[in-house]
């Protein structure tokens, strides 16, 4: 009945909106394809939140909108979004009894196409949003799934795209990789930290947010520094990073270690390649400093680099992801990207709330900021009021070209 009272509140709040889009638009584009996927299920449900499974309920099922920017141009964006399709097509097909029914929305990630097919899925009457993917669609999906009182539970890294009531972010927030490593290093000694990142969207948040964390947790952050990798003045900017305190000299007039203890190299592995030979050639000992990454070190290509051996970062916990690249591989053929556990993730957790919550709206805001949180395929997560979402991550350090797990992520939020 509740369910029932608020599809026609949507219908009437968001004729607008539809009516503003496909103005926009164009209603003869075709690239929002909404389509049901009913596979056989093979297998319980892979989530749960806080308790077991029940059995599915006898009420007709819940309706999911997936929309991902699979026919984005861009080759990267595409490929991220097909495997984020993919794996939410593999968690739907291991549900038994089908408590939800997904609907793939593929879309080219513009905002215009996003909140076309944002417009669909609401005249379809779905209750759950998963997606969009890209930052500024998330911003404006977000706005208009709000004033359609559909959840939303998107898929991009930039928590500052939250703009609406009932909005969340599923993804892997950068910020929450640094507290991870930050937490580790302070509980480790270190109180003096510097910071070495690329002149980049993503090298500004992380720098942003790892002197955000050093101030909050009572450390000092001693250098902040950042680079253009393609710019003339590369190797002086690291050179820079790498001789801070030059406050006293020895003898030979070496310069003295570095001001910091403990540093944040805030980049990829392939930028990285050309980082760390730049830092060691400045005359600096790296195995004499803790060095800190981001979840982007998650890639064997760091592995290669023999000057980074000793670095730690936050990620999933590898035997979990494991077992998911396996089953994907096993369904398709090739190993997904991280993101792609996410569509997993998604749909198993709109399952699991729509079994344990049969009688009420199982995607209220009291349900999906449930603090106990989910059991997913990349370990425990749980929605905060504010929409970001908080995970459990395991702490890795590359050690002779091994990702080893120092600090094992944790299994539960309860009592935390």
């Amino acid at each position: 009945m509740i369910r029932t009272v608020q599809k026609k509140i949507r219908a009437s709040v968001f004729s607008a909106l539809i009516a503003l889009t496909l103005t926009a638009c164009g209603a003869g584009d075709d690239f929002f394809n909404g389509r049901d996927r009913d596979l056989r299920p093979s297998a319980p449900a892979p989530i749960a939140g806080g308790g077991k499974p029940v059995a599915a309920p006898k009420t007709e099922a819940l309706k999911i909108a997936l929309i991902v920017p699979a026919k984005a141009p861009q080759f990267s964006i595409k490929s991220a979004a097909k495997d984020l399709r993919d794996s939410a097509l593999l968690a739907y097909g291991e549900l038994a009894g089908k408590p939800v029914k997904l609907t793939v929305y593929e879309t080219q990630g513009t905002v215009a196409d996003d909140l076309k097919a944002t417009a669909q899925a609401v005249q379809a009457d779905s209750d759950l949003i998963l997606g969009p993917m890209l930052a500024p669609s998330v911003k404006e999906v977000g706005k208009a799934a709000s004033a359609a009182r559909v959840p939303m539970v998107a898929f991009s890294t930039d928590r500052t795209a939250l703009s609406g009531e009932n909005n969340y972010l599923l993804s892997f927030l950068p910020e929450q990789n640094i507290s991870y490593v930050t937490d580790f290093a302070m509980k480790n000694g270190r109180n003096k930290f510097g910071a070495l990142w690329p002149e980049t969207p993503y090298g500004r948040l992380a720098a942003a947010a790892f002197a955000e964390e050093v101030n909050a947790r009572g450390g000092e952050l001693t250098a902040s520094n950042s680079y253009n990798l393609n710019g003339n003045d590369f190797h002086l900017a690291v050179q820079e990073f790498a001789e801070v305190d030059r406050r006293g000299e020895s003898e030979n007039g070496a310069a003295e270690k570095a001001s910091w203890e403990a540093a944040l190299l805030a980049d990829d592995p392939r930028s990285l390649m050309r980082v760390a030979p730049a830092l060691e050639r400045s005359d600096l000992n790296l195995k004499e400093y803790l060095l800190l990454g981001t979840g982007v070190l998650n890639d064997p290509l760091l592995k290669e680099i023999e000057e980074l051996d000793g670095i730690i970062f936050a990620a999933p916990d590898p035997r979990k992801i494991s077992i998911f690249r396996k089953k994907f591989h096993a369904k398709y053929g090739r190993f997904p990207a991280q993101i792609g556990v996410l569509g997993y993730d998604g749909v198993a957790l709109s399952a699991a709330l729509a079994r344990k919550h049969q009688d009420r709206n199982p995607f209220s805001k009291r349900n999906l900021t449930d603090p106990n949180g989910f059991d997913g395929a990349a370990g425990v997560f749980r929605f905060l009021p504010n929409g970001t979402s908080e995970r459990g991550l395991s702490v890795i350090q590359l050690q002779n070209k091994q990702f080893r797990v120092i600090q094992a992520a944790p299994t539960e939020f309860i009592g935390r």
